[in-house]
């Protein structure tokens, strides 16, 4: 457990490693992140099943972002990731503002379909040679 601890204090960012589309968010965030300030762990890793562990999450039907040791969820999680990026891409956190039921029906309607648009991978991303230190 004192593995995952280590990590608290970071942003981590937990997605499904089977996922398509998933996996092209995470491409996308490993080009645009120039201060290298994500962690990256697929929600199927061992480190990714102690992270859940750790904080007591069941079930990954999202995306989860660990920030600062608080977790965060669904459209939530996406757009303080988007935040985090920094600019042009933190202006998408105006959508904060639409209450959180409303935001989050369209996530989980978006990720019930997902599979069928983007198609799922067999088995979870490996990361390259260069992008080893970023990925738990």
């Amino acid at each position: 457990m004192n593995y995952v601890l280590k990590y608290d204090l970071g942003k981590i960012i937990i997605f499904d490693g089977y996922c398509n589309f998933c996996n092209w968010g995470i491409q996308f965030l490993l080009r645009r992140d120039k201060q290298n300030s994500f962690l990256f762990s697929a929600s199927q890793s061992e480190n990714g099943k102690k992270l859940l562990d750790h904080f007591n999450i069941q079930e990954v039907e999202s995306v989860l972002y660990i920030r600062n040791g608080v977790v965060l969820k669904s459209s939530t999680a996406v757009l303080h990731v988007l935040r985090d990026l920094g600019y042009p891409w933190k202006i998408f956190f105006v959508f904060i503002h639409v209450p959180a039921f409303i935001r989050n029906a369209i996530y989980k309607v978006f990720a019930k379909v997902r599979y069928s648009f983007f198609g799922r991978r067999a088995t979870c991303r490996l990361p390259r040679e260069n992008e080893l230190n970023r990925f738990l």
